[in-house]
């Protein structure tokens, strides 16, 4: 099944909308993973739109707001390893925003963050009644996170559509392109495949 974009977010808000639903207790938590400058954020922009309309209460959360400072995600001598292995702080990130969200759909917490610049800057996370949490940012697919989740999406760099038959067996969804992966990417294939 190949459907293009927004024909494949509209979709997707359906079944989304219906397993939200259908959920007793607790968000559906939904991760939209994929390299840098691929269309993750527009793509949950849209998603999260497209389950408003259908009466869905969202959280858009973006792991860029949890970069580790420049120091400790770029590391000396600088690898594409070392980038994937410290760019974000993911156990920070679920502890204290997508977990207690999660659980309660409700949150309402102001956090000291540093995101891409490095520079200390207050974030607000304020949802109530949420039934469905859109996480999207780079390496979310890691191994060790996946049994948080109830949809993965992957969103490779130009987006052409999506399909059910996901070559990438860790997504349930995947938006289909040339595949052209940058550095850190492969080293998260290549670290997801070997474990």
């Amino acid at each position: 099944m190949a459907l293009h974009i927004p024909g494949a977010v509209a979709v997707i808000a359906q079944r989304l909308a219906s397993r939200a639903r259908a959920r007793s207790g607790g968000s559906l938590l939904v991760a939209l993973s994929g390299i840098d400058a691929s269309g993750k954020g527009y793509t949950a922009t849209l998603l999260d739109r497209a389950l408003e309309r259908h009466g869905i209460h969202t959280a858009l959360i973006h792991a860029d707001d949890w970069l580790s400072p420049p120091r400790q995600r770029f590391g000396s001598p600088r690898s594409a390893r070392h980038f994937f292995e410290n760019a974000f702080r993911f156990d920070a990130m679920f502890s204290q925003v997508v977990r207690p969200l999660r659980r309660d759909r409700r949150l309402d917490v102001t956090l000291t963050l540093g995101g891409e610049s490095g520079f200390l800057r207050r974030r607000s996370y304020r949802f109530s009644d949420v039934d469905v949490v859109l996480l999207e940012g780079i390496f979310l697919l890691r191994r060790e996170l996946l049994p948080t989740y109830d949809r993965t999406i992957y969103v490779p760099a130009q987006q052409l559509h999506v399909t059910r038959d996901a070559p990438r067996e860790r997504a349930g969804l995947v938006l289909l392109n040339d595949d052209r992966l940058a550095p850190a990417e492969h080293a998260h294939e290549r670290a997801a495949s070997a474990a």
